[in-house]
């Protein structure tokens, strides 16, 4: 059994939406991350820092959560989450993952979370202002390669498209929301009408 620790709405969104869409047999558990109390065990040992998403199947214990849907797709080679090992959709895979980790990732953090990355008096807001400016160039691209298909990679939905998904929810509530833009909001639409996400939108009581 396949235990995904996490938080509704947060990190483990995409892991979630991949379980869902390989039709895996997981549970979900939301840990305690009280420093000191934290736990169960299990999910400790996946995420020594306490952070979600965590990972444990079987042996397998990981956190992150690019490294979780690339696991997740090759675990379950069925589930169209990935494209072929070798063939070069499968690196377009890989920059995708990579990319949405590494860059809109982190911004959006700072746009969520300004207090972490401050701490001068009344400069949040700048924070703020700075992510948004940021992620409109890089949303705006994102619009862009969507502009002639509906996935990310290899006409169809993968563990990249699960995860952009969760990005552009987590822009929800910005000036300028992700799926403001055209192509974007295509994309966000055909998503939530997927039935691994709208059981996710159900069971993590979304709206």
């Amino acid at each position: 059994m396949i235990t995904l620790f996490g938080i509704p709405g947060a990190a483990s969104l995409a892991p979630r939406i991949c379980l869902e869409e390989a039709g895996a047999d997981y549970v979900f558990v939301e840990p305690d991350r009280t420093p000191g109390h934290a736990g169960p065990p299990e999910f400790v040992a996946a995420s020594p820092l306490l952070q979600v998403p965590g990972y444990v199947d079987r042996d397998v214990r990981l956190s992150e959560a690019a490294a979780i849907v690339m696991h997740i797709a090759d675990r379950f080679p069925d589930s169209g989450l990935a494209p072929p090992v070798g063939s070069d959709e499968r690196g377009d895979w890989y920059r995708w993952l990579v990319y949405l980790t590494t860059t809109p990732m982190p911004v959006l953090y700072q746009w969520l979370y300004p207090e972490r990355f401050t701490t001068g008096p009344g400069t949040e807001e700048r924070v703020r202002a700075y992510a948004v400016s940021r992620l409109d160039r890089m949303f705006d691209w994102i619009d862009g390669e969507l502009s002639d298909r509906d996935h990310l990679v290899g006409g169809r939905f993968t563990a990249a498209d699960a995860f952009l998904w969760m990005l552009c929810r987590w822009t929800r509530n910005m000036p300028r929301p992700a799926f403001s833009r055209p192509n974007l909001e295509r994309f966000w639409v055909q998503g939530r009408a997927r039935p691994s996400i709208a059981a996710v939108i159900v069971k993590e009581r979304l709206g």
